[in-house]
């Protein structure tokens, strides 16, 4: 007689058991692991962004044979992410370039502004006027045309061949009438006078250059300008963090000294490649690039919580490469960049 086992549906309970048991493990598996698998994408991306902008920077002074690079511009209010304000970081940049120096054709002189007192303190020492040359190529004295104007406060001026270099404060001073202590009234409009044409110098020319009379031996050196009005985004929720590069010895070197807290930090390609940022004082720069996280513990100032990317510049020859950064308990983070 042939026997035949009934085939047994379902699972019995103790299975079951084991299956949700096994479910709930992978799920607080998941819970975990997903938030960093997308913050680590979103620096990866983010840091293979930077590193693309700063070899495009590289290849433009190399075609162009002229001083290129990018510009990281900083929040000045600092950067929300998620909850949390990152201060000194940067989620924009600009491509940059150097202008040829002024005057580019003979014919325009430099002299001392002939005025007893200035606005802003400015008197014969530290106060020039530029004969023959449009300062502000057109555009109003207002700030909100200062990107267009063709000279601009930063840049540089050497008079007399002295060799040496005054930096320009300010671009369009408004004399004071040194009798009524009030703004000068230029006669021919019955309004204030402008001198659309003066700058303001720091440090003071010495007494014994252009004593009496202007000179046409004189060039502006141009500082760097951004290349039109595009603007180069971080992927979201990811910064530049300025502040570790202080915090670990590895500082920027500001381009626009006279500001307080620096606006910008400019990175200078030359033709060759090299890094020619003015005040560069170290072999290498390092650009920490991560997405700050409030749930750090440490209110997303941790620098090292997720995965960080070093975006690092070799100043010789301008090589641009992404490097991790090398974790506590090893002091020096840049350990790992060869």
């Amino acid at each position: 007689m042939n026997s035949h086992t009934q085939a047994r549906h379902g699972f019995t309970l103790i299975e079951l058991l084991v299956v949700m048991t096994l479910m709930a493990v992978l799920a607080a598996l998941m819970i975990g692991f997903i938030p960093n698998a997308a913050s680590s994408a979103r620096e990866s991306r983010a840091g293979l962004q930077l590193q693309s902008w700063l070899n495009i920077a590289k290849q433009r002074a190399l075609r162009d044979q002229a001083p290129r690079g990018l510009r990281l511009n900083v929040a000045a209010s600092g950067v929300l992410i998620r909850s949390v304000t990152v201060p000194n970081a940067v989620v924009d940049c600009q491509y940059i370039e150097v202008p040829d120096d002024l005057p580019t054709t003979a014919g325009p002189m430099v002299e001392r502004v002939n005025i007893p007192a200035l606005v802003g303190g400015y008197n014969r020492n530290n106060a020039l006027q530029i004969i023959g040359l449009d300062l502000q190529n057109g555009y109003s004295t207002d700030a909100i045309d200062e990107p267009y104007w063709a000279v601009q406060p930063g840049d540089t001026i050497e008079v007399a061949g002295t060799g040496l270099m005054y930096r320009i404060r300010q671009v369009g001073i408004q004399p004071i009438d040194p009798l009524t202590r009030l703004p000068a009234i230029d006669p021919s409009t019955g309004k204030p006078f402008i001198g659309r044409n003066y700058i303001g110098i720091q440090p003071d020319l010495p007494p014994w250059v252009l004593q009496s009379r202007p000179t046409m031996n004189f060039r502006i050196v141009r500082a760097p300008r951004p290349v039109g009005d595009e603007i180069l985004k971080m992927p979201a929720d990811t910064v530049i963090d300025i502040a570790t590069n202080v915090r670990f010895l590895n500082p920027l070197p500001p381009s626009d000294r006279f500001a307080t807290p620096p606006r910008y930090y400019d990175i200078l390609f030359a033709p060759t490649g090299a890094v020619i940022s003015p005040g560069l004082a170290s072999d290498k720069i390092h650009l920490w690039v991560r997405a700050p996280n409030a749930d750090d513990g440490v209110g997303g100032t941790d620098p090292f919580r997720g995965d960080p990317t070093l975006i690092s510049i070799f100043a010789r020859t301008g090589f641009v490469g992404a490097f991790p950064p090398a974790q506590p308990p090893v002091a020096n983070p840049y350990l790992l960049v060869q």
